[in-house]
């Protein structure tokens, strides 16, 4: 507190959770429609996405006009198929390129395996959550849009 100056709102932080970079806060205000929508991977199994230096970032897209699935793991590109039913997913098996890069093929591994394990979704504003049976977070993606 200077005395010169008047009092000021000021902000504490009682608990400090995390950051989750390349994620913004989203638009709250509009849920972005599941398909047809270019969602980037953000988060994967609680922990952030990056990615390397002349990568792809990973992302789905959702058909709207059918049951296939399209995207990138970040090294390979993907195409599958899904089945809806509410808010039940599920994502067929997952075909890919095999471009071998030494960094990001972990992670798109294990992408892949949550993909796999894929129960239902949750819409909340731009970002796209998807479960596993247990209702765990499994990823975690966020609407954009393209140019």
């Amino acid at each position: 507190m200077e005395l010169s100056q008047p009092p000021r709102t000021t902000l504490v932080v009682e608990r400090f959770v995390g950051i989750w970079p390349r994620e913004s806060c989203g638009n709250t205000l509009v849920d972005s429609p599941l398909r047809g929508t270019h969602c980037k991977l953000v988060r994967l199994d609680g922990g952030p996405v990056t990615a390397a230096a002349n990568q792809r970032e990973a992302h789905l897209v959702l058909a709207v006009d059918g049951l296939r699935v399209a995207g990138s793991g970040g090294c390979n590109r993907l195409t599958g198929s899904f089945e809806l039913e509410g808010y039940r997913l599920h994502v067929g098996r997952m075909a890919s390129t095999m471009m071998a890069r030494p960094d990001g093929i972990d992670q798109e591994k294990r992408f892949l395996e949550a993909l796999a394990q894929v129960a239902r979704y949750r819409i909340r504003g731009s970002h796209l959550e998807r479960l596993d049976a247990t209702g765990t977070v499994r990823a975690r993606f966020e609407a954009v849009a393209l140019k």
